[in-house]
C-alpha cells in the first residue's frame, strides 16, 4: 500500500506519520506504554545561570505521556528535568508528539475505511542551530511506534515522515567540564 501521502512524501522528523492497521484499538495503550518505557533516559549537563555565574547542572532527558488532552489520544513529551528538581520540567519541554486513533480511516486512498489510522503529529519542538533538540529520542519513538504496530499487524501501511532507525543516531553526550 505505498500510494502518495496526502501531505506529500517526506523523511522529515517533524512530518506527520500515518500508520494504517487492522490491529484492535485496545492495543494502543499497551503500545504507547511500552515505547515510553523502552526509550532510555539520558543523563546530560546543561548550562544554568544564577545571577552572573553560569555552571553545568545535571539533567535527565526523559519521556512522559499524558492522556488528558483535548485533541489527542496520547501526548508524548520529552523533557530535560534537573536532577535536583521534583518533576518541574515544564519550562524545558523539548518536543511533543500527539497520537490520534482515527476510525474509520479518513485517508481511504492509503488505508481502507475499516482499518484504524494511528496518526502521530509533532506538535511542538525546539531547534538549536538547524537541528531538532532531542532528535534521537523523537526518531526512536517514531520508529518504535511503527515497529510495535508491525508486530501486531505485519500488513500495516506506513506513510509520512521519518520512521526508520540508525543506531549511530544515539550517542552519549559529553560529561560536565
Amino acid at each position: 500500500m505505498s500510494q502518495a501521502h496526502p501531505f506529500g512524501e517526506s523523511q522529515s522528523i517533524t512530518a506527520p506519520l500515518l500508520i494504517g492497521t487492522s490491529a484492535d484499538d485496545g492495543y494502543a495503550v499497551a503500545v504507547i506504554n511500552t515505547l515510553v518505557s523502552t526509550v532510555p533516559p539520558m543523563k546530560l549537563f546543561r548550562k544554568v545561570a544564577t545571577g552572573r555565574k553560569t555552571f553545568s547542572k545535571p539533567f535527565t532527558r526523559s519521556l512522559y505521556q499524558s492522556s488528558d488532552t483535548e485533541h489527542y489520544f496520547r501526548l508524548l513529551t520529552c523533557y530535560d528535568v534537573a536532577d535536583d528538581d521534583e518533576y518541574k520540567p515544564f519550562s524545558l519541554a523539548l518536543w511533543e508528539l500527539g497520537i490520534r486513533l482515527l476510525q474509520p480511516s479518513p485517508y481511504e486512498e492509503i488505508v481502507p475505511a475499516q482499518e484504524t489510522v494511528v496518526r502521530a503529529d509533532v506538535t511542538r519542538y525546539e531547534l538549536k542551530g538547524a537541528a531538532v533538540v532531542a532528535a534521537p529520542q523523537l526518531a526512536l519513538v517514531r520508529h518504535l511506534l511503527v515497529e510495535s504496530y508491525r508486530a501486531l499487524d505485519p500488513d500495516i501501511a506506513v506513510v509520512g515522515g521519518q520512521h526508520g532507525w540508525q543506531p549511530e543516531w544515539w550517542r552519549d553526550l559529553p560529561t560536565a567540564p
